[in-house]
């Protein structure tokens, strides 16, 4: 599972399950592997990840650029103006954890898979509330995926990228 992203200043928020396929390049075929070179045996047999759900949570509460100028010298057009953000969702009794675990839910049930099924969960962020355990394990407790291994990517812009890119190593 991955990614806690910034899609134009509204902290959406979502996370995309990558399941590791077991057990590929194996063979029973006693032929197997003749006519390759040790480089495409080993590409063969190499394990990947693969997205096969996504899910997303974003806080109930939004503000306005108005509403922001009962804070800070600003107004709603110089906002607009240089970000294009009218409103934004804040966050105001949940955690970024918390909101991984939401978007985590989602995913597994848009996957149509029981969390048992899920071999790693990574999640990117840095913008994380807990350090111990990570918010991948602590994902991994809440949505119930006990047979995963999990672990954080210390990443901000490129963090879906360099997780990707990391389950597929």
């Amino acid at each position: 599972m991955l990614n806690i992203r910034q899609k134009n200043m509204n902290c959406l928020v979502f996370d995309i399950f990558f399941y590791g396929c077991k057990g590929l390049g194996k063979s029973i075929d006693p032929d197997f592997g003749k006519g390759y070179t040790f480089t495409d045996l080993k590409r063969r047999q190499q394990m990947f990840g693969k997205i096969i759900g996504t899910g997303s949570y974003i806080p109930k509460r939004m503000i306005t650029n108005q509403e922001l100028t009962n804070y800070i010298d600003t107004s709603d057009e110089w906002i607009t103006e240089r970000t294009g953000v009218k409103k934004r969702h804040i966050m105001e009794n949940e955690t970024t954890a918390d909101m991984a675990v939401e978007a985590a839910k989602k995913a597994v049930e848009h996957a149509g898979i029981e969390a048992d099924e899920i071999d790693m969960i990574v999640v990117s962020s840095v913008s994380s509330n807990v350090i111990l355990p990570n918010t991948a394990c602590y994902v991994q407790d809440k949505i119930g995926a006990g047979n995963a291994f999990c672990f954080d990517i210390n990443t901000a812009c490129t963090g879906f990228i360099m997780a990707y890119n990391t389950v597929q190593s």
